[in-house]
């Protein structure tokens, strides 16, 4: 990325890894090679806006927009009502207008009341015909009941990003995890030689110091957690500590009462309580 306006097919790919999009590489060079008109092998203004538009267009909504578009270029509030109409929505007048003004990108389009197929497939992507209930994107089932009532996504071995003999053990590992939903995450404590780290024991995987994880889980992390903590001796108090500092929260002093044997994991309004419980390794 060198900022000059233009992009080359090598940006491009950078670009996808940063953004994490996996796309075929044929498809991606077939697709930059469309899109680069001047010929030139970088794309620039249009260029680069044609690419993008061509990398959300989705066939199977370019049929359902020409199915519901008039003249074929656009939707009309009478034909995006009917469309609404149609899957049982509301299909009033000022819901398609409103639909119009917030997924429309077209100043033109927008200021007369159209729908491009930009816009369309906009909504279509949308929260708004996610399949999930939106309800559900915050905490609205009882969290009061003992653990063993409950079922979790969870995850094992989440600190490695490969296989469990000679992988990287990461902190991504674990942010990537927490985003993608899972409630029961596994810190594999070993001893370490100033404070416990992270890894496969008995392997070649690399180490990662428990500290960087428990502040990553802070950050990321759900609002009703328990940890299970392996290590033993002087090396627990260091652990235990660490997770007061990095995981209370803010105005929250002092040191605090952790309960080993709470059965339910729904923590008092305002704090945050951790479930520990402790072994030797």
């Amino acid at each position: 990325m060198n900022k000059d306006g233009k992009m080359s097919y090598k940006e491009v790919q950078i670009l996808f890894k940063m953004i994490n999009i996996d796309l075929n590489d044929e498809y991606a060079a077939n697709l930059f090679k469309k899109c680069d008109k001047s010929g030139d092998g970088r794309l620039e203004h249009e260029e680069i806006e044609l690419f993008c538009r061509e990398l959300l267009r989705r066939p199977e909504l370019d049929a359902v927009f020409q199915q519901y578009s008039a003249n074929g270029c656009v939707l009309s509030t009478v034909d995006l009502r009917e469309f609404l109409k149609d899957q049982g929505e509301d299909h009033t007048l000022v819901h398609a207008q409103s639909l119009i003004l917030n997924y429309e990108l077209n100043e033109w389009a927008q200021k007369n009341q159209f729908m491009t197929p930009n816009g369309f497939t906009m909504y279509m992507l949308s929260k708004e015909n996610d399949v999930y209930n939106p309800e559900h994107g915050r905490v609205y089932q009882d969290m009061s009941r003992p653990l063993s009532h409950y079922f979790i996504s969870s995850s094992h071995n989440t600190y490695l990003t490969k296989d469990q003999l000679i992988s990287e053990s990461s902190v991504q590992a674990y942010i990537r995890a927490l985003r993608q939903g899972c409630r029961c995450v596994e810190l594999d404590c070993w001893d370490g030689e100033k404070e416990p780290v992270i890894y496969h024991g008995h392997t070649l995987t690399s180490k990662v110091p428990f500290s960087e994880v428990v502040k990553v889980i802070a950050e990321y992390a759900f609002k009703h957690p328990g940890t299970n903590n392996p290590t033993a001796g002087a090396q627990n108090k260091v652990g235990g500590s660490t997770r007061v500092q990095c995981l209370q929260r803010p105005g929250q002093a002092g040191p605090q009462t952790l309960n080993p044997i709470r059965m339910s994991n729904h923590p008092r309004r305002g704090k945050l309580s951790f479930i520990f419980l402790s072994r030797g390794q």
